[in-house]
């Protein structure tokens, strides 16, 4: 909504960044090989989960592959951390991590490389938060937690300003008013 605003009011919008390769806007369903000609890119097999996906996948058989015996209920990678056999357990990542350098160019960015980029240096503090580009790679929940803490900062944002006016007439008044 700002933005519509602003460029009604031919103001030049300092918060919108240009994010390259961003995601297909689409709908999903319940995965069923039954109906695997109904995905996109359903000929090609590395294609048909986003890493996110995978991801959930590989903990789901990891959380429920049993190592021992199931009278115990020695299940899962979460009881074998709790036992100190493995003393994490974390996801995978998408390729190695190499900062972007000047000859690489926007488009050849993997999504880790771009949420880094153009999301999670200080200096993009001020800026809109990326929403397609996490919820494609960390999923939708982690998407609409980042859209919902964005949301909340903005609208705390006037409180704590004049919360800080308040402050400051009140520290440069107190010399001379007394209840102040």
């Amino acid at each position: 909504m700002s933005a519509r605003v602003l460029s009604c009011m031919c103001i030049p919008n300092a918060m919108m960044e240009s994010v390259p390769n961003r995601p297909l806007d689409y709908y999903t369903c319940a995965f069923r090989k039954t109906k695997m000609n109904r995905f996109l890119d359903c000929d090609n097999h590395e294609m048909y989960f986003t890493n996110t996906q995978r991801h959930r996948i590989v903990y789901e058989i990891l959380a429920g592959t049993v190592y021992g015996k199931s009278k115990r209920a020695e299940v899962g990678v979460d009881r074998l951390i709790n036992e100190g056999a493995y003393t994490a357990a974390f996801p995978l990542h998408e390729g190695p991590f190499q900062l972007p350098g000047f000859n690489v160019r926007p488009n050849e960015l993997n999504q880790r490389q771009i949420l880094y980029h153009y999301w999670a240096l200080w200096c993009k503090w001020y800026k809109y938060q990326p929403l397609d580009h996490i919820r494609e790679y960390f999923g939708e929940k982690i998407a609409f937690y980042f859209a919902w803490l964005g949301f909340y900062t903005a609208w705390l944002l006037p409180a704590a300003v004049v919360g800080t006016l308040v402050f400051i007439s009140g520290v440069i008044s107190m010399g001379t008013n007394t209840p102040a």
